[in-house]
C-alpha cells in the first residue's frame, strides 16, 4: 500500500511538474499576446491618429475650395455685369452716333437749302 501511495505520490508529482510547465507556458503566451494586443493598440491609435489627421487637411482644403468657387463665381458674375454694363454703353453710344449723323444731315440739308435759296 504504501507503494502504491509512492507510486501514486511520483505520478500525482509528474502532472503537477507538467501543469506548472503547461502553466508557465500559457502565461508566457498570455504576456506575448498582451505585448501583441498593447501594439496593435498604438498602431491602431497612430493609424486612428494619422486618418483624423488627414480628415481635418481634407476639411480644410474642403473649405479653401469652396472659397475658391465662391470668389469665381462673385468674379463670374462682377466679369457678366461689366459686360452688360458694355454692352449698354455701346447701345448709348450707336443711339448718339445715329443722332449726330441725323443732326448732321439735318443741318447738311438745311445749309444747302439756305444756299440754294441764296441764290
Amino acid at each position: 500500500q504504501l507503494r502504491d501511495a509512492n507510486v501514486e505520490r511520483e505520478g500525482l508529482a509528474v502532472q503537477v511538474r507538467r501543469l506548472g510547465s503547461e502553466l508557465g507556458e500559457a502565461v508566457a503566451e498570455q504576456g506575448a499576446l498582451r505585448s501583441a494586443l498593447a501594439a496593435d493598440r498604438e498602431r491602431m491609435s497612430a493609424a486612428l491618429g494619422d486618418l483624423e489627421g488627414r480628415a481635418s487637411d481634407l476639411a480644410a482644403s474642403r473649405g479653401a475650395a469652396q472659397e475658391d468657387a465662391d470668389e469665381t463665381r462673385e468674379a463670374l458674375r462682377r466679369c457678366e455685369e461689366e459686360i452688360r454694363a458694355q454692352g449698354a454703353q455701346r447701345a448709348v453710344d450707336a443711339e448718339r452716333e445715329a443722332a449726330k449723323d441725323e443732326a448732321i444731315a439735318l443741318l447738311t440739308a438745311e445749309v444747302e437749302s439756305l444756299q440754294r435759296g441764296a441764290m
